[in-house]
């Protein structure tokens, strides 16, 4: 049987110790992930949305022969005129 000094025994279990205490690198992630998700929470918006467009604004897609899809703050999300352009001039 081989003689195993007691420096070695040591060495090995500091080693160890060392290794135990380093964070996995899975937890480093979600630490930063977390960071970052609160990060962009801070200006998430939960304010309920219950507003419809006005009529002049209904009124005014109509003019421009377009069709509109409006967000819940009565807000237009999209603006599109099938077949055409919205501007006039531009060239």
């Amino acid at each position: 049987m081989r003689f195993v000094s007691r420096r070695s025994i040591r060495t090995v279990l500091l080693a160890c110790c060392a290794v135990s205490f380093v964070p996995p690198a899975a937890a480093v992630v979600q630490l930063y992930d977390e960071a970052v998700s609160a990060e962009r929470l801070r200006d998430f918006d939960l304010r309920p949305g219950a507003l419809k467009p006005l009529t002049e604004q209904l009124q005014l897609v109509g003019q421009l022969g377009a069709r509109a899809t409006w967000n819940a703050f009565g807000t237009v999300s999209t603006l599109v005129k099938p077949g055409g352009f919205l501007a006039t001039g531009l060239g």
